[in-house]
């Protein structure tokens, strides 16, 4: 503590903070300083608490301190020791955070001059002055003389801290958080070459005190993205051009910050929890992580535009709840994405579809489409990182040659001199690929398997939703978000239809008594009673069908076959395949991997899609009714989902009935009239 701050009445109702690791500067109200206190979140030195949990001075009265009344000096300036430098002298704080590591005689100086706060002149007029603490001893910290100021006396501050105004506990954890992986015995140490206290200029605020006044803006509209971005490491690195995410850690360039509008930073930041929202490290699967990055930033991008600003264009500003955030210039864009209607998946087939089309050398720019639940290794730096061309939005190489950095706010990064850019293609619209990217591995997550890295993505969003549940954090605006609500609805448990098979077996398994399987537990006592055995049997009415419309992709067919074809390798099933469209096309029984492999030859269709088709062709198949095929026990149904209504004349089907969607985008958008719904698990493959 290096001030009191005081009201009009010269009540005591704060005091300002000074971090000796950081050299942050904060006004903490007495109330919160009192409960991170009590909860031990922080130590604070010249400050303690009585045995009523009521904050008292320590190691000098608080009228011996300097006082702060509507940010001006009242009682003139006192110097406060911090630490003793052991044979060399002390370093002490102003109370606008200025730090000076002093020779003893030099403090001894200021001391006669200004008083200090918590120590004491001892024989003033000697030659052997000395200063003592007032009570108890000073932490020490061992510096080499070199490090020590010099010509102290004459030297005035040519700028002073900034100081954070610190409103509750989350923000004190937040500013312990920033550059979270350098830390000693738990408190923040930053490397030598740290840009987080360079001062900006035209924000009047340092690269760390611009990411926190972007968490804090981010916590008062978005209060779930704020709960994410708690949950992850911050950490600043030079090799990370501008932003980027990992599953456990958000990277940030300070060069890039300290080159951004203060605006943009909660839109950056937004950006970068979305990627951990919307599950994309996981979604990524065997696609090409470049396409990859750019269709998730395109479709990122225009959900921000939608929750937040609608009918904004990069470049411009906008209000929210009173909130001035920048849409920045540079993010790749499109107006015709649609939330409701693309997915990242989608906008990757178009881009992977168009880029074959023009015949680039997209061997590395394209990739044959991916699993939604397994992820490759990664690299690049930073989100939507990707320069779009020609009057569409994305980071030009003019806006970074301007800012004299790789900036790349969240979309965009500066392409020339890299030797590797690339074009793409989505809706004829014309991209450039860079090497950079914000879907990053790094070396905690690189060696992780794709279980693994699920299991930790749905945690965060897991813990994040616990957060931002118990914490009184308020959206502005009191609606959600796109991904706050495909959030929360990918932690609702969904059905496990390989379950309702096993378990639907195990009602068919006999359970019987024989004489040919004595009980053993009564043999030894040559007592031959009847035991139990059980008798394995097939699994009949069995009705797979798959949806082979227009609409459905050869990967999605192909991904159903490799489920079922695993399927086969679990359960002793006697089973029937139906491709569908809006008919039933065609049909095969098989009871084998052996009998499947034939019935995959029979696969037609193409044409529109309406469901009701196949329970037609259960109520009016003649091999049904004559028991030449066994009749519906369950019926698995693989589709999209996109078809009418299914008329209500089929309901009695519905206790049989699961349908299996191909992907979160079309499982959150279908509500079956009939049956359950369950959704393709590509991690299962």
């Amino acid at each position: 503590m290096i001030a009191c701050i005081i009201d009009n009445n010269g009540k005591i109702t704060g005091f300002r903070l000074f971090d000796v690791n950081t050299h942050d500067v904060m006004d903490v109200a007495s109330d919160l300083l009192k409960k991170v206190l009590i909860s031990r979140k922080a130590r604070v030195l010249n400050i303690d608490l009585d045995a009523s949990n009521n904050i008292k001075a320590y190691n000098g009265s608080f009228d011996r301190y300097t006082r702060i009344k509507n940010k001006a000096i009242i009682n003139g300036e006192r110097v406060v020791i911090a630490y003793e430098i052991p044979n060399v002298g002390y370093g002490v704080v102003k109370s606008n955070g200025k730090l000076l590591n002093l020779k003893r005689q030099d403090v001894i100086k200021l001391a006669n001059k200004y008083g200090i706060a918590n120590g004491k002149l001892v024989n003033a007029d000697s030659e052997n002055a000395f200063i003592a603490p007032i009570a108890g001893e000073y932490p020490k910290k061992n510096l080499a003389i070199k490090e020590v100021d010099k010509d102290t006396e004459n030297k005035k501050d040519t700028k002073s801290k900034s100081v954070v105004k610190v409103n509750n506990l989350e923000e004190v954890d937040i500013v312990s958080k920033i550059n979270s992986k350098y830390r000693i015995n738990g408190n923040p140490v930053l490397p030598q070459n740290s840009l987080l206290k360079t001062f900006d200029e035209v924000s009047k605020m340092t690269v760390e005190q611009k990411i926190l006044r972007g968490l804090l803006v981010v916590k008062s509209i978005a209060p779930f993205y704020f709960a994410i971005l708690s949950i992850l490491n911050h950490v600043e690195s030079t090799e990370i051009p501008t932003c980027a995410v990992t599953l456990r850690t958000l990277y940030y360039n300070s060069t890039f910050i300290l080159s951004c509008d203060v605006e943009d930073i909660p839109f950056i930041l937004i950006h970068e929890a979305s990627h951990i929202m919307d599950r994309h490290h996981i979604r990524m699967g065997i696609r090409n992580k470049e396409l990859w990055n750019i269709a998730c930033d395109l479709y990122i991008n225009k959900v921000i535009a939608h929750d937040f600003c609608k009918g904004i264009n990069p470049g411009e500003k906008c209000k929210y709840d009173g909130t001035t955030l920048g849409f920045p210039a540079y993010i790749l864009y499109d107006e015709t994405v649609s939330i409701e209607n693309d997915t990242p998946e989608s906008i990757y087939a178009e881009i992977e579809k168009d880029a074959r089309n023009q015949g680039a050398p997209n061997n590395s720019a394209s990739g044959s489409g991916g699993n939604e639940d397994t992820e490759n290794n990664q690299g690049g730096s930073s989100g939507g990182q990707n320069s779009q061309s020609g009057n569409q939005s994305g980071q030009g190489n003019e806006q970074n040659n301007q800012n004299g950095s790789n900036s790349g706010g969240q979309s965009g990064q500066d392409n020339k001199g890299n030797g590797n850019s690339r074009k793409v293609y989505f809706r004829n619209k014309e991209f450039e690929i860079s090497n950079n990217a914000d879907l990053i591995e790094d070396s905690e997550t690189a060696g992780m398997s794709d279980n693994m890295k699920n299991d930790i993505a749905k945690s965060t969003i897991r813990k994040a939703d616990v957060l931002r549940k118990k914490s009184t954090w308020g959206n502005a605006k009191g609606t959600k978000t796109t991904f706050e609500i495909k959030a929360e609805e990918a932690l609702v448990p969904k059905i496990n239809w390989r379950n309702l098979l096993l378990n639907r077996l195990q009602m068919i398994i006999s359970d019987e008594k024989s004489y040919s399987h004595p009980d053993k537990r009564f043999v030894n006592r040559n007592l031959y009673l009847e035991g139990s055995y059980k008798e394995e049997k097939y699994l009949e009415g069995v009705k797979i069908c798959l949806d082979t419309s227009g609409s459905i992709s050869d990967r999605d067919i192909g991904v159903a076959f490799k489920q079922i074809d695993s399927l086969l390798s679990t359960y002793p099933l006697e089973a029937e395949l139906i491709y569908w469209d809006t008919e039933v096309e065609s049909t095969c029984d098989f009871r084998s991997r052996a009998g499947f492999d034939t019935a995959k030859t029979k696969v037609a269709g193409r044409g529109g899609t309406d469901a009701n088709c196949l329970f037609e062709y259960f109520n009016t198949n003649k091999e049904y009714r004559t028991g030449k095929k066994a009749y519906p026990e369950i019926v698995l149904i693989f589709t999209d989902g996109e078809f009418p209504e299914i008329d209500s004349k089929y309901n009695k089907y519905s206790k049989k009935v699961v349908w299996i969607l191909s992907d979160y985008n079309c499982y959150n958008h279908f509500e079956p009239k009939i049956g359950k719904k369950a959704l393709l698990k590509f991690d299962d493959i």
